[in-house]
């Protein structure tokens, strides 16, 4: 399961760069959150 959910949040930034610099933020903060960096 923590496999599956660290390469969803690995794509989900790789998803995110081409709608530019503000996605990508909210989507490493999203990242931070669900593995309790933050």
């Amino acid at each position: 399961m923590t496999l599956y959910i660290a390469s969803n949040q690995i794509f989900s930034i790789h998803w995110a760069t081409p709608f530019g610099e503000q996605e990508v933020e909210i989507m490493l903060k999203s990242r931070s959150r669900s593995i309790g960096l933050v």
